[in-house]
């Protein structure tokens, strides 16, 4: 008997060996491409598997509720249904390749259609004048916001928080008082409340903290333990979601104000080029997209090509030296507008718009002459053209990274797009992505390189009746010293 135990173990033993060489065969034979080397009835069976893999090797299967339902591809990308998060008005399906397929015209079609209507309304706007453009931002910004915050939102969790949500706008709109307020005083001629606006975001933010601890301490009310610590845990990360939300969209925005009221020039060419940027890399990517270089520009936005990176980089540069000249003619755009009384037809222009000669070094006129090439000693420029060209520079190389910071965060989050607001563009983050930074930038530039402090009698005058009636007169008697006696 213990001999007929020991023969039935080693048969089943030996069937389980042969079972699993199987089924090494079979894996090697459809995802590493190796021969088979067994018997007829093996390869049968590595055919039928064969059938049930698609092009990328991975298996398919049949819907569960009917045998004769279609096959339905399983992959990775399915909706986090354990986090529950509430991806409403978001497509969370993958982005095709836009370089490749038979409907690639009809998308190219549409997205420039909106494009240019988008262009249109925008230099309708423009046109009305400094604060429309403010308030076009303003209004952006919002939207904005809007469309990351709910990337994040957990209506389960959110219901279970009083007023959680509506903390997160009161958040954004203390930020928005603190980066707009005292411009938007000092513009309309508040100088007494521009005194005490940083006191009054003070006053704004200690309710909004003081509400967050609250909401903290009744959350979950009359919930187990371990609910409770899960909901502060989900406020916590959703209260540093918002700030970094607020540093990107407004904190980054801080100084926008600033480059729109000292000329539309600084806020209307930056946009320009990120949008000629964009609108190259995208042309020049959908015609030449990898066919010089295969590999994609970035793993976080497989669609950008390096075709189009570098064809985008050579129209903006060529755009930003014309276009800087062309708009440097109309002193509506050229001329400051610091306060609503302004008249933008009547101001000096900033020394950067009259043009200004150039002389070239000896030795690279030198160097030139050696091969036969004539280089002029001096030549006469818009010194706002070496300007734009620094600034297309930028939008080049350095803007688009803002562009890869909005893939990584879609990624991320499992979306294709921020919003459906725009037809072919998505959302409005999808389109703003890239002006953020870029505007920053142009107002560091701006700040830097081309700000001139214009002093006057009427500017010093106000400064000069707050001194007292000792300090006036000593004044009095400096300038009379300086003048020579008059």
């Amino acid at each position: 008997m213990l001999r007929s135990l020991v023969g039935s173990e080693m048969c089943i033993r030996d069937s389980i060996n042969a079972e699993y060489g199987e089924a090494r065969e079979i894996h090697q034979s459809i995802f590493m491409e190796q021969p088979v080397r067994s018997s007829p009835r093996l390869r049968a069976r590595i055919a039928a598997n064969a059938e049930r893999t698609d092009d990328n090797g991975r298996m398919l299967r049949s819907s569960p509720r009917s045998k004769s339902a279609p096959r339905r591809e399983m992959t990775s990308r399915e909706p986090d249904k354990a986090e529950g998060r509430s991806n409403e008005g978001i497509n969370v399906e993958h982005k095709s390749d836009e370089t490749q397929g038979s409907g690639k015209f009809a998308k190219m079609v549409r997205r420039t259609a909106y494009g240019l209507l988008m262009i249109g309304s925008f230099a309708t706007i423009l046109w009305t004048g400094h604060l429309a453009v403010v308030t076009l931002v303003i209004l952006l910004q919002t939207l904005v916001f809007s469309e990351l915050i709910s990337i994040r939102h957990v209506k389960k969790m959110d219901d279970e928080i009083p007023l959680f949500r509506t903390l997160h706008w009161v958040g954004y709109f203390i930020s928005m008082f603190f980066t707009y307020g005292k411009s938007m005083m000092l513009y309309f001629n508040l100088d007494a409340m521009a005194r005490y606006h940083f006191y009054l975001v003070f006053s704004m933010y200690v309710p909004f903290f003081v509400a967050f601890v609250v909401s903290c301490a009744f959350s979950g009310e009359g919930k187990s333990k371990e609910s409770k610590r899960q909901l502060l845990q989900y406020m916590f990360s959703q209260i540093s979601w918002t700030l970094l939300i607020l540093f990107v969209v407004v904190f980054q925005m801080r100084f926008v104000m600033y480059i729109i009221t000292e000329g539309l020039f600084w806020f209307l060419l930056p946009t320009s080029l990120v949008i000629l940027n964009d609108t190259a890399a995208y042309f020049v990517g959908f015609m030449c997209g990898k066919k010089f270089i295969s590999r994609p520009l970035t793993v976080l936005s497989p669609n950008k090509t390096w075709e189009g990176f570098l064809g985008g980089m050579l129209f903006t540069l060529i755009f930003g030296y014309f276009v800087a000249g062309w708009m440097a003619q109309y002193h509506h755009l050229i001329c400051p507008h610091r306060h609503y009384t302004d008249v933008v037809e009547s101001c000096k222009p900033n020394s950067v718009f009259e043009v200004s000669t150039y002389t070239v070094w000896p030795e690279v006129v030198s160097a030139f002459d050696v091969v036969g090439v004539v280089v002029p000693a001096s030549f006469e420029m818009l010194p706002v053209k070496l300007h734009a060209l620094l600034l297309a520079f930028f939008a080049s190389i350095f803007a688009p990274f803002g562009g890869f910071f909005a893939s990584a965060m879609k990624r991320a989050y499992k979306v294709s797009d921020f919003g459906s607001l725009i037809p072919g563009h998505g959302g409005v983050m999808d389109r703003m992505d890239c002006q953020l930074i870029m505007l920053f930038c142009t107002h560091v530039h701006y700040r830097t390189f081309v700000r001139e402090v214009a002093l006057s009698a009427d500017v010093v005058w106000p400064t000069l009746l707050k001194l007292t009636a000792a300090d006036q007169h000593e004044v009095l008697q400096r300038l009379t010293s300086h003048l020579g006696g008059f």
